[in-house]
C-alpha cells in the first residue's frame, strides 16, 4: 500500500534569540503564498533540514547562527492506519519519535556522509517502504532519501534549466 505522509506542524525556537516561528497545516489543500524573501522557500528548506538532509544548510545560514531547535510533527497513513512521526533537529542531532516507541537518536548528522548519517538515511527508507533505485555510475545504487521530495521541491537556486541538480549529487535531465 502507499504511505502518505502529511505534514502536520512545523516549530522552530531559539533560545538564545527568544524568537520562534510556529506553522500548522491543516488536512486538504495548504497554500503558502508570500512576496519575494517573505520566507517561502526558506519554509520548505526548514522542512527538508528537520528531515537530516542537509544541502541547503547554507541558505538557511541565517537562521542557524541562531541555534535553533526545529520540531516537525507529521502524520503516516498506510490505508486506515495512521501513526504519528515527531522529528526534533538540533544542529548535528535528530531526534525521532515514532508513536508510542523508543526515541531514535542520530548523532552527527551534518555531514551527509558521515557513518550516522547513512543509517538515518536507512532508517527513513524502512520507515517510508522507499525502495526507489537509480542508476549511478553503470549500477544500480539505493536513492538517497531526498529524492521523496521530488517532483515536489526543485531548488530555487538552480531553477528549471536543461540539467536539474535538486540536491547534492542527484543530477537529472528533461525528458
Amino acid at each position: 500500500m502507499k504511505l502518505n505522509v502529511k505534514i502536520d506542524r512545523l516549530f522552530v525556537y531559539s533560545e538564545t534569540e527568544k524568537k520562534f516561528f510556529n506553522a500548522e497545516l491543516i488536512n486538504g489543500l495548504n497554500i503558502i503564498s508570500g512576496r519575494n524573501t517573505s520566507g517561502k522557500s526558506t519554509f520548505f528548506l526548514a522542512i527538508n533540514y528537520a528531515f537530516g538532509i542537509n544541502d541547503f544548510n547554507s541558505q538557511l545560514k541565517a537562521i542557524l547562527n541562531f541555534k535553533p531547535i526545529f520540531r516537525l510533527d507529521c502524520t503516516l497513513k498506510n490505508g486506515t492506519e495512521l501513526r504519528s512521526l515527531i522529528l526534533i533537529r538540533e544542529g548535528d542531532v535528530l531526534l525521532i519519535k515514532l508513536d508510542n516507541l523508543p526515541v531514535k537518536r542520530f548523532n552527527g548528522i551534518n555531514a551527509n556522509n558521515s557513518a550516522e548519517h547513512v543509517k538515518l538515511k536507512e532508517y527513513f527508507h524502512k520507515l517510508f517502504n522507499f525502495h526507489l533505485q537509480l542508476e549511478s555510475q553503470n549500477e544500480y545504487k539505493l536513492a538517497p532519501i531526498e529524492v521523496i521530495f521530488l517532483p515536489y521541491f526543485i531548488s530555487q537556486k538552480v531553477g528549471w534549466v536543461y540539467m536539474r541538480k535538486s540536491f547534492s549529487s542527484l543530477d537529472w535531465f528533461k525528458n
